[in-house]
Protein backbone atom coordinates (compact mmCIF):
# COMPACT_ATOMS: atom_id res chain seq x y z
CA UNK A 1 0.00 0.00 0.00
CA UNK A 2 1.29 3.46 -0.70
CA UNK A 3 1.86 6.12 1.56
CA UNK A 4 -1.28 7.52 0.29
CA UNK A 5 -3.23 4.90 0.77
CA UNK A 6 -2.01 4.23 4.52
CA UNK A 7 -2.70 7.52 5.11
CA UNK A 8 -6.65 6.93 4.15
CA UNK A 9 -7.13 4.08 6.31
CA UNK A 10 -5.61 5.37 9.12
CA UNK A 11 -8.00 8.39 8.88
CA UNK A 12 -10.82 6.39 8.11
CA UNK A 13 -10.36 4.78 11.38
CA UNK A 14 -9.47 8.59 13.50
CA UNK A 15 -13.04 9.65 11.12
CA UNK A 16 -14.96 6.41 12.29
CA UNK A 17 -13.97 7.34 16.12
CA UNK A 18 -15.10 10.94 16.11
CA UNK A 19 -18.34 10.15 14.53
CA UNK A 20 -20.42 10.07 17.36
CA UNK A 21 -18.85 13.38 19.18
CA UNK A 22 -17.36 15.51 16.58
CA UNK A 23 -20.70 16.99 14.98
CA UNK A 24 -21.78 18.64 18.65
CA UNK A 25 -18.31 19.43 19.35
CA UNK A 26 -17.35 21.26 16.08
CA UNK A 27 -20.90 22.75 16.32
CA UNK A 28 -19.98 24.16 19.57
CA UNK A 29 -16.82 25.37 18.98
CA UNK A 30 -18.28 27.52 15.56
CA UNK A 31 -20.89 29.15 18.59
CA UNK A 32 -18.23 29.71 20.99
CA UNK A 33 -15.67 30.78 18.52
CA UNK A 34 -16.47 34.45 19.62
CA UNK A 35 -14.99 34.16 23.04
CA UNK A 36 -11.60 33.20 22.17
CA UNK A 37 -10.37 36.53 21.64
CA UNK A 38 -12.16 37.38 24.66
CA UNK A 39 -11.55 34.56 27.84
CA UNK A 40 -8.48 33.41 28.99
CA UNK A 41 -6.96 30.37 27.95
CA UNK A 42 -6.13 28.80 31.60
CA UNK A 43 -3.61 26.40 29.75
CA UNK A 44 -1.12 29.43 29.79
CA UNK A 45 -1.33 29.43 33.43
CA UNK A 46 1.68 26.76 33.19
CA UNK A 47 4.43 27.98 35.76
CA UNK A 48 2.70 30.96 36.85
CA UNK A 49 1.81 28.87 40.01
CA UNK A 50 4.26 28.56 43.18
CA UNK A 51 4.36 24.69 43.83
CA UNK A 52 1.42 23.80 46.31
CA UNK A 53 -1.23 21.51 46.67
CA UNK A 54 -3.98 20.71 44.57
CA UNK A 55 -7.31 19.07 44.94
CA UNK A 56 -8.96 17.08 42.25
CA UNK A 57 -12.60 16.84 43.29
CA UNK A 58 -15.30 14.48 41.53
CA UNK A 59 -18.79 14.17 42.22
CA UNK A 60 -18.43 10.31 43.57
CA UNK A 61 -20.59 9.43 46.11
CA UNK A 62 -17.97 9.01 48.90
CA UNK A 63 -17.89 12.89 48.76
CA UNK A 64 -20.39 13.17 51.69
CA UNK A 65 -17.73 11.36 53.73
CA UNK A 66 -15.16 13.55 54.08
CA UNK A 67 -15.68 16.66 51.66
CA UNK A 68 -16.21 18.57 54.23
CA UNK A 69 -12.47 18.21 55.19
CA UNK A 70 -11.48 20.78 51.95
CA UNK A 71 -13.34 23.71 54.01
CA UNK A 72 -9.93 24.13 55.73
CA UNK A 73 -7.78 24.29 52.75
CA UNK A 74 -8.22 27.91 52.43
CA UNK A 75 -4.54 29.73 50.84
CA UNK A 76 -2.89 26.42 51.24
CA UNK A 77 -3.95 24.83 48.16
CA UNK A 78 -6.51 24.51 45.20
CA UNK A 79 -9.80 23.09 45.16
CA UNK A 80 -10.54 21.89 41.40
CA UNK A 81 -14.27 20.23 41.03
CA UNK A 82 -16.30 18.85 38.57
CA UNK A 83 -19.09 21.19 37.91
CA UNK A 84 -20.64 17.96 39.02
CA UNK A 85 -19.47 18.26 42.30
CA UNK A 86 -20.16 22.24 42.77
CA UNK A 87 -23.11 22.14 44.57
CA UNK A 88 -22.66 18.91 46.89
CA UNK A 89 -19.34 20.81 48.11
CA UNK A 90 -21.39 23.86 48.91
CA UNK A 91 -23.42 21.83 50.63
CA UNK A 92 -20.58 21.24 53.01
CA UNK A 93 -19.25 24.47 53.03
CA UNK A 94 -16.85 24.08 50.50
CA UNK A 95 -16.12 26.80 48.04
CA UNK A 96 -13.79 25.74 45.13
CA UNK A 97 -11.39 27.87 43.32
CA UNK A 98 -12.01 26.45 39.59
CA UNK A 99 -14.77 24.64 38.37
CA UNK A 100 -14.33 22.28 35.54
CA UNK A 101 -16.93 21.61 32.37
CA UNK A 102 -16.12 19.70 29.06
CA UNK A 103 -19.01 18.14 28.24
CA UNK A 104 -20.93 19.28 24.78
CA UNK A 105 -24.13 18.37 26.19
CA UNK A 106 -25.94 20.82 27.79
CA UNK A 107 -25.38 20.42 31.97
CA UNK A 108 -25.56 23.92 32.80
CA UNK A 109 -27.90 22.56 35.50
CA UNK A 110 -25.10 22.16 37.68
CA UNK A 111 -23.85 25.53 37.25
CA UNK A 112 -27.79 27.42 38.08
CA UNK A 113 -27.29 28.36 41.54
CA UNK A 114 -29.53 29.38 44.18
CA UNK A 115 -29.03 32.38 46.11
CA UNK A 116 -27.71 30.28 49.57
CA UNK A 117 -25.69 29.03 47.55
CA UNK A 118 -24.26 31.24 45.31
CA UNK A 119 -23.03 33.23 49.14
CA UNK A 120 -21.62 30.33 49.88
CA UNK A 121 -19.48 30.21 47.29
CA UNK A 122 -16.41 32.81 46.76
CA UNK A 123 -16.41 35.73 44.56
CA UNK A 124 -13.34 34.85 42.78
CA UNK A 125 -14.09 31.13 41.53
CA UNK A 126 -13.32 31.01 38.15
CA UNK A 127 -15.44 28.45 35.60
CA UNK A 128 -13.06 26.90 33.41
CA UNK A 129 -15.33 25.61 30.10
CA UNK A 130 -14.04 24.18 27.37
CA UNK A 131 -14.41 25.99 24.11
CA UNK A 132 -16.24 22.97 22.30
CA UNK A 133 -18.79 22.31 24.96
CA UNK A 134 -22.25 23.46 25.44
CA UNK A 135 -22.66 27.25 25.13
CA UNK A 136 -25.18 26.92 27.66
CA UNK A 137 -21.96 26.96 30.44
CA UNK A 138 -20.51 30.17 29.32
CA UNK A 139 -23.51 31.70 30.25
CA UNK A 140 -23.87 30.59 33.93
CA UNK A 141 -23.83 33.38 35.57
CA UNK A 142 -21.96 34.54 39.01
CA UNK A 143 -18.74 33.31 38.24
CA UNK A 144 -15.15 34.67 36.40
CA UNK A 145 -15.01 32.98 33.32
CA UNK A 146 -12.45 31.08 31.10
CA UNK A 147 -11.96 28.75 28.79
CA UNK A 148 -9.67 25.78 27.47
CA UNK A 149 -9.40 23.54 24.81
CA UNK A 150 -9.33 19.69 24.08
CA UNK A 151 -7.96 19.45 20.37
CA UNK A 152 -4.25 20.48 18.94
CA UNK A 153 -6.04 21.64 16.08
CA UNK A 154 -8.64 24.26 17.93
CA UNK A 155 -5.75 25.27 20.51
CA UNK A 156 -3.40 26.21 17.53
CA UNK A 157 -5.86 28.08 15.99
CA UNK A 158 -7.41 29.67 18.81
CA UNK A 159 -4.63 30.09 20.73
CA UNK A 160 -0.94 29.22 21.72
CA UNK A 161 -1.08 25.26 20.78
CA UNK A 162 -1.52 23.85 23.93
CA UNK A 163 -4.82 21.51 24.96
CA UNK A 164 -5.85 19.83 27.79
CA UNK A 165 -4.79 15.93 27.96
CA UNK A 166 -7.83 14.47 29.85
CA UNK A 167 -9.95 11.00 29.78
CA UNK A 168 -13.10 12.13 28.89
CA UNK A 169 -14.84 13.35 31.67
CA UNK A 170 -14.39 16.55 34.19
CA UNK A 171 -12.69 14.69 36.99
CA UNK A 172 -10.05 14.06 34.76
CA UNK A 173 -10.02 16.93 33.17
CA UNK A 174 -9.53 18.37 36.66
CA UNK A 175 -6.44 16.17 37.20
CA UNK A 176 -4.99 17.19 34.17
CA UNK A 177 -5.15 20.98 34.86
CA UNK A 178 -3.28 20.21 38.47
CA UNK A 179 -0.65 18.48 36.70
CA UNK A 180 -0.05 21.08 33.98
CA UNK A 181 0.09 24.00 36.15
CA UNK A 182 2.63 22.57 38.25
CA UNK A 183 0.83 22.30 41.54
CA UNK A 184 2.13 19.37 44.15
CA UNK A 185 1.24 16.94 45.34
CA UNK A 186 -2.27 16.43 43.09
CA UNK A 187 -4.87 14.61 45.35
CA UNK A 188 -8.22 13.12 44.34
CA UNK A 189 -11.10 13.45 46.63
CA UNK A 190 -14.56 11.78 45.50
CA UNK A 191 -13.08 10.18 42.68
CA UNK A 192 -14.89 7.25 43.51
CA UNK A 193 -15.07 5.20 40.18
CA UNK A 194 -17.86 2.89 41.78
CA UNK A 195 -20.75 2.45 43.06
CA UNK A 196 -21.55 3.06 46.98
CA UNK A 197 -24.76 0.69 46.74
CA UNK A 198 -27.14 2.20 44.47
CA UNK A 199 -25.99 5.09 44.62
CA UNK A 200 -23.21 6.32 41.39
CA UNK A 201 -22.72 10.23 42.12
CA UNK A 202 -22.74 12.49 45.38
CA UNK A 203 -26.13 13.32 47.06
CA UNK A 204 -27.96 16.04 45.08
CA UNK A 205 -26.49 15.72 41.74
CA UNK A 206 -28.28 14.19 38.43
CA UNK A 207 -28.64 10.49 38.63
CA UNK A 208 -27.51 9.26 42.39
CA UNK A 209 -29.72 6.78 42.48
CA UNK A 210 -29.14 4.39 39.58
CA UNK A 211 -31.12 0.89 38.83
CA UNK A 212 -30.09 -1.85 41.17
CA UNK A 213 -30.20 -4.78 38.10
CA UNK A 214 -28.02 -2.52 35.69
CA UNK A 215 -26.35 -4.93 33.78
CA UNK A 216 -23.21 -3.17 32.86
CA UNK A 217 -21.83 -3.79 36.45
CA UNK A 218 -18.07 -5.47 37.02
CA UNK A 219 -15.65 -5.90 40.19
CA UNK A 220 -12.45 -3.86 40.12
CA UNK A 221 -9.62 -3.23 42.82
CA UNK A 222 -10.84 -1.13 45.54
CA UNK A 223 -8.95 1.25 48.28
CA UNK A 224 -7.54 -0.35 51.36
CA UNK A 225 -7.72 -3.88 49.31
CA UNK A 226 -11.13 -4.35 48.44
CA UNK A 227 -12.88 -5.06 45.50
CA UNK A 228 -15.69 -2.62 44.45
CA UNK A 229 -18.60 -2.75 41.81
CA UNK A 230 -18.18 -0.14 38.77
CA UNK A 231 -18.84 -0.13 35.29
CA UNK A 232 -17.21 -0.22 32.17
CA UNK A 233 -17.30 3.62 31.72
CA UNK A 234 -16.16 4.28 35.06
CA UNK A 235 -13.47 1.51 34.74
CA UNK A 236 -11.82 3.29 31.50
CA UNK A 237 -11.82 6.83 33.94
CA UNK A 238 -9.66 4.83 36.32
CA UNK A 239 -7.52 3.25 33.93
CA UNK A 240 -6.67 6.89 32.65
CA UNK A 241 -5.47 7.52 35.81
CA UNK A 242 -3.60 4.85 36.20
CA UNK A 243 -2.03 5.55 32.67
CA UNK A 244 -1.20 9.17 33.49
CA UNK A 245 0.54 8.05 36.67
CA UNK A 246 3.01 5.82 34.60
CA UNK A 247 3.62 9.08 32.47
CA UNK A 248 4.22 11.00 35.12
CA UNK A 249 6.58 8.44 37.02
CA UNK A 250 8.53 7.35 33.34
CA UNK A 251 9.72 11.17 32.82
CA UNK A 252 11.55 10.85 36.19
CA UNK A 253 10.03 13.76 38.09
CA UNK A 254 6.46 14.92 38.95
CA UNK A 255 4.16 15.58 41.72
CA UNK A 256 3.36 12.86 44.58
CA UNK A 257 -0.08 11.51 43.36
CA UNK A 258 -2.98 10.48 46.12
CA UNK A 259 -5.70 8.65 46.43
CA UNK A 260 -8.06 10.15 49.43
CA UNK A 261 -11.29 9.45 48.09
CA UNK A 262 -12.89 8.00 51.34
CA UNK A 263 -13.87 4.52 49.18
CA UNK A 264 -14.31 3.26 45.99
CA UNK A 265 -11.80 2.05 43.09
CA UNK A 266 -8.03 2.21 44.06
CA UNK A 267 -5.67 3.82 41.20
CA UNK A 268 -1.89 2.00 40.51
CA UNK A 269 -0.14 4.99 41.14
CA UNK A 270 -1.37 6.95 43.60
CA UNK A 271 -0.67 6.48 47.35
CA UNK A 272 -4.01 5.57 49.38
CA UNK A 273 -3.49 8.28 52.32
CA UNK A 274 -6.97 9.23 54.12
CA UNK A 275 -7.88 12.92 53.74
CA UNK A 276 -7.35 13.92 57.33
CA UNK A 277 -3.98 13.33 57.34
CA UNK A 278 -3.08 14.88 54.14
CA UNK A 279 -4.97 17.92 55.70
CA UNK A 280 -2.78 17.59 58.91
CA UNK A 281 0.49 18.16 56.06
CA UNK A 282 -0.61 21.08 54.29
CA UNK A 283 1.90 23.32 54.78
CA UNK A 284 1.29 27.10 54.94
CA UNK A 285 1.98 29.37 52.03
CA UNK A 286 4.04 32.54 52.27
CA UNK A 287 1.88 33.76 49.10
CA UNK A 288 -0.50 32.82 47.09
CA UNK A 289 -1.77 33.28 43.81
CA UNK A 290 -5.29 33.13 42.73
CA UNK A 291 -6.10 31.80 39.80
CA UNK A 292 -8.72 34.85 39.34
CA UNK A 293 -5.81 37.21 39.86
CA UNK A 294 -3.67 35.71 37.41
CA UNK A 295 -5.64 34.89 34.46
CA UNK A 296 -5.96 38.44 33.37
CA UNK A 297 -2.88 38.89 32.52
CA UNK A 298 -2.67 35.94 29.87
CA UNK A 299 -2.18 36.73 26.61
CA UNK A 300 -5.39 36.08 23.83
CA UNK A 301 -5.03 36.21 20.43
CA UNK A 302 -7.28 39.49 18.45
CA UNK A 303 -10.17 38.70 16.42
CA UNK A 304 -8.38 40.18 13.77
CA UNK A 305 -6.21 37.72 13.40
CA UNK A 306 -8.13 34.91 13.39
CA UNK A 307 -10.19 36.26 10.92
CA UNK A 308 -7.16 36.40 8.60
CA UNK A 309 -6.43 33.19 9.70
CA UNK A 310 -9.39 32.00 8.82
CA UNK A 311 -10.13 33.56 6.08
CA UNK A 312 -6.35 31.90 4.94
CA UNK A 313 -8.25 28.80 5.44
CA UNK A 314 -11.16 28.97 2.93
CA UNK A 315 -8.87 30.42 0.19
CA UNK A 316 -6.89 27.11 0.78
CA UNK A 317 -9.80 25.18 0.79
CA UNK A 318 -11.35 26.70 -2.32
CA UNK A 319 -7.86 25.59 -4.18
CA UNK A 320 -8.11 22.07 -2.76
CA UNK A 321 -11.60 21.71 -4.26
CA UNK A 322 -10.54 22.76 -7.77
CA UNK A 323 -8.07 20.63 -7.59
CA UNK A 324 -9.96 17.68 -6.89
CA UNK A 325 -12.11 18.35 -9.99
CA UNK A 326 -8.39 18.03 -11.84
CA UNK A 327 -6.45 15.47 -9.76
CA UNK A 328 -8.29 13.45 -7.11
CA UNK A 329 -4.66 11.73 -6.09
CA UNK A 330 -2.85 14.94 -6.25
CA UNK A 331 -5.81 16.74 -4.18
CA UNK A 332 -4.85 14.18 -1.36
CA UNK A 333 -1.48 14.38 -1.11
CA UNK A 334 -1.95 18.50 -1.03
CA UNK A 335 -4.43 17.85 1.68
CA UNK A 336 -1.97 15.95 3.57
CA UNK A 337 0.86 18.35 3.02
CA UNK A 338 -1.69 21.27 4.56
CA UNK A 339 -2.95 18.87 7.62
CA UNK A 340 0.87 18.56 8.60
CA UNK A 341 1.15 22.30 8.74
CA UNK A 342 -1.95 22.75 10.35
CA UNK A 343 -3.29 21.01 12.92
CA UNK A 344 -6.45 22.17 12.86
CA UNK A 345 -6.94 22.21 8.68
CA UNK A 346 -5.90 18.49 9.90
CA UNK A 347 -9.02 17.66 11.70
CA UNK A 348 -11.30 19.96 8.82
CA UNK A 349 -9.74 17.90 6.51
CA UNK A 350 -10.24 13.97 7.85
CA UNK A 351 -13.35 13.35 6.54
CA UNK A 352 -12.16 14.59 3.03
CA UNK A 353 -9.18 12.31 3.12
CA UNK A 354 -11.22 9.31 4.28
CA UNK A 355 -13.97 10.37 1.60
CA UNK A 356 -13.13 7.59 -1.34
CA UNK A 357 -14.42 9.29 -4.27
CA UNK A 358 -14.66 12.68 -5.55
CA UNK A 359 -18.04 13.28 -4.79
CA UNK A 360 -17.24 12.42 -1.32
CA UNK A 361 -14.02 14.62 -0.91
CA UNK A 362 -16.01 17.58 -2.43
CA UNK A 363 -18.88 17.10 0.21
CA UNK A 364 -16.45 17.00 3.30
CA UNK A 365 -14.19 19.95 1.72
CA UNK A 366 -18.26 21.74 1.59
CA UNK A 367 -18.47 20.85 5.10
CA UNK A 368 -15.19 22.32 6.32
CA UNK A 369 -15.47 25.46 4.66
CA UNK A 370 -18.86 25.46 6.27
CA UNK A 371 -17.02 25.15 9.67
CA UNK A 372 -14.73 27.89 8.83
CA UNK A 373 -17.21 30.52 7.52
CA UNK A 374 -19.72 29.93 10.46
CA UNK A 375 -16.60 30.78 12.86
CA UNK A 376 -16.14 34.00 10.65
CA UNK A 377 -19.68 34.91 11.46
CA UNK A 378 -19.48 33.79 15.33
CA UNK A 379 -16.20 36.27 15.62
CA UNK A 380 -18.05 39.30 13.63
CA UNK A 381 -21.47 38.21 15.69
CA UNK A 382 -19.84 37.80 19.10
CA UNK A 383 -18.20 41.06 19.13
CA UNK A 384 -21.74 42.95 18.88
CA UNK A 385 -22.86 40.22 21.67
CA UNK A 386 -19.82 41.54 24.02
CA UNK A 387 -20.01 45.04 23.26
CA UNK A 388 -24.04 44.67 24.70
CA UNK A 389 -23.64 42.31 27.40
CA UNK A 390 -20.78 44.30 28.61
CA UNK A 391 -22.72 47.62 28.46
CA UNK A 392 -26.25 45.63 29.91
CA UNK A 393 -23.40 44.71 32.63
CA UNK A 394 -22.87 48.61 33.16
CA UNK A 395 -26.20 49.60 33.34
CA UNK A 396 -27.33 47.30 36.05
CA UNK A 397 -24.81 48.74 38.05
CA UNK A 398 -23.11 45.40 38.34
CA UNK A 399 -19.15 45.12 38.44
CA UNK A 400 -17.73 43.39 35.50
CA UNK A 401 -15.68 40.86 35.03
CA UNK A 402 -11.76 42.54 34.72
CA UNK A 403 -10.85 41.89 31.36
CA UNK A 404 -7.51 43.06 30.01
CA UNK A 405 -7.31 43.82 26.03
CA UNK A 406 -6.20 40.95 24.02
CA UNK A 407 -2.64 41.64 23.01
CA UNK A 408 -2.54 43.76 19.62
CA UNK A 409 0.17 41.76 18.25
CA UNK A 410 1.30 38.71 19.84
CA UNK A 411 3.62 36.13 18.30
CA UNK A 412 1.25 33.54 17.15
CA UNK A 413 2.56 29.68 17.61
CA UNK A 414 1.33 27.54 14.76
CA UNK A 415 2.84 24.62 16.15
CA UNK A 416 1.38 22.04 18.40
CA UNK A 417 2.70 20.56 21.26
CA UNK A 418 2.07 18.60 24.14
CA UNK A 419 1.94 20.63 27.83
CA UNK A 420 5.44 20.29 28.89
CA UNK A 421 7.07 19.35 25.83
Amino acid sequence: MDRVGEEITRLKVIVKTRKATMSSFMDNLVENAWLAPRLPDLMLLKGRFMPRPAFAVGAGPSLAQNGHLLRDVGDRGLVICAAAALKPLLRLGVSPDVVVVIESSDTSRFLKLTDQERALMKPDTVLAAALGSHPAHFRAEGFGKALFHLSGGEAQLLSQGYFLPQGGNAGTACFAFAYVWGLNPVVLVGQDQAYLGAQLHAEGTVDSLVDPDRMDSIRIPGIGGTTVESNTGLAASVNWFAEAAALIRSKGKGPRLINSSAQGAAVRGFDEIPLEAVMRALPEQPKTWKVSEIMGSLPKPTARELRGDLKQMSAILTQTRQLVHRNVQRALIEMMNVSKVSAFMGELLAPALAGGNRQGILKSIAWADGVILKMLASLEKGGELWTAARAGVAAAGRVSPPLRPAVDAPVRNLNFRWPGA
